[in-house]
């Protein structure tokens, strides 16, 4: 397909039932996803676990979609790694529907990607919170809507969670220590 040819939303969900290659749709223009590796999954799964103890430990509202389907717009469906909403999220659906709060991008290296564009495009739609975990460089870079300010942390630190940072049992994750 040529890379300017743009599409809807609907149009995508009828492609991806018949393509064999991982796509997303940004801006109406379909993009390939790189294939996951075992340390990207493996990463994915322990951060979604550890925010899911968190959130069932603290009854805090929110739901946790790894690996799920978010179509944001009519222009806009990706597969962020891992997804936070504090929406209520029907069990039934194949695709989150809207934009969540908290997005959480597990990069096997310097994606730019994941580092210009999509922070770029999620920032414009309304995301709250912003993380790309790098397992290569050990560095986890947050973007918060609250501020400009990007901010890098090493994988010994705790980074604090913006969606939660107001509630009496704050979140906080160190990657190293999953």
């Amino acid at each position: 397909m040529e890379d300017n040819i743009k599409i809807l939303a609907d149009e995508f969900f009828a492609l991806m039932n018949t393509s064999k290659q991982h796509q997303e749709l940004i801006d109406g223009t379909l993009r390939d996803l790189d294939p996951r590796t075992i340390q990207h999954q493996q990463t994915v799964v322990a951060i979604s676990n550890h925010i899911r103890r968190y959130i069932n430990r603290s009854e805090q509202a929110g739901t946790v979609l790894p690996l799920c389907c978010s179509r944001m717009n009519m222009h806009n469906v990706l597969f962020p790694d891992i997804q936070v909403t504090l929406q209520t999220v029907p069990e039934d659906s194949i695709c989150f529907e809207g934009v969540p709060d908290w997005i959480i991008e597990v990069v096997a290296s310097d994606a730019s990607g994941d580092y210009f564009e999509k922070l770029e495009l999620y920032k414009n739609l309304g995301v709250r919170e912003y993380w790309i975990v790098n397992p290569v460089r050990k560095t986890t870079t947050v973007l918060c809507s609250d501020s400009d300010n990007l901010k890098l942390y090493a994988f010994e630190q705790s980074v604090p969670v913006g969606i939660y940072k107001d509630m009496p049992d704050p979140l906080e994750i160190c990657i190293e220590a999953l």
